[in-house]
């Protein structure tokens, strides 16, 4: 074998051990929208909440922002990539490539919704662009989660419902933390979201419109603060 040949080799082996040291130092985390144990199918699938009300989703968005791995207690990566948005209709936004080892961490923490630095910045791109429906441009503000739907027990116009949750100043400060520990790790995490969770006490009967900042809206979010599971698929 020529000196020459050696080197290309050489060279091709050392772009593989890197291309393999990469895919290694990747996974993904993976979210299913559902409503209590079912899959979440939007428009046509009947639901019963715990209120007892039935119901149907027509729409189910929310965004995690400030994904971070921890380890004993400690931060070993922090996204650069602050702000995600996921749509139930959409399924290409319910994948997020996360660069780090599978192995390297003990939790998950995020946020649900956009923090304040981003409220206060304006319109931004993105996932954040505005035409992504998920901006107050009368509150110059983001909607941190949103649940629409119908439902028999609504008194309005075309029984809909539908939950806008924002805000970012106390009293009615939406942004809620998740932590979740990890014991299965593996190349993919997946998690579920559970839209049952919003419609904990919550009679759609008269509460059936939340579109601004206020107690009911930091009720939801206190709902929603839990709806999210680990799931290990056999």
């Amino acid at each position: 074998m020529t000196a020459k040949k050696m080197l290309i080799r050489l060279i091709c082996m050392a772009m593989l051990l890197v291309w393999f040291g990469s895919y290694a130092q990747t996974f993904s985390l993976k979210i299913r929208p559902v409503f209590g144990t079912e899959k979440l199918v939007l428009h046509k699938q009947l639901y019963i909440s715990s209120a007892g009300d039935s119901l149907y989703v027509d729409g189910f968005r929310f965004y995690i922002s400030n994904i971070r791995l921890m380890k004993k207690g400690n931060a070993v990566y922090a996204g650069k990539e602050k702000y995600h948005l996921v749509d139930a209709e959409d399924s290409t936004t319910w994948l997020m490539e996360i660069p780090a080892a599978a192995d390297t961490y003990d939790a998950i923490c995020f946020s649900i919704g956009v923090d304040s630095v981003a409220k206060v910045s304006g319109a931004m791109d993105g996932d954040l662009d505005p035409v992504k429906g998920m901006y107050w441009a009368w509150n110059s503000g983001y909607i941190n989660a949103k649940l629409e739907g119908h439902s028999p027990s609504c008194k309005t116009i075309h029984q809909a419902f539908e939950f806008h949750i924002g805000g970012y100043l106390a009293p009615y400060k939406t942004i809620r933390e998740v932590q979740l520990s990890v014991k299965n790790r593996t190349n993919t995490l997946y998690l579920d979201a559970d839209a049952s969770t919003w419609f904990r006490g919550v009679n759609l009967k008269t509460r059936n419109s939340i579109v601004m900042p206020s107690k009911d809206a930091v009720k939801i979010a206190d709902n929603y603060s839990d709806m999210f599971r680990l799931v290990v698929l056999p």
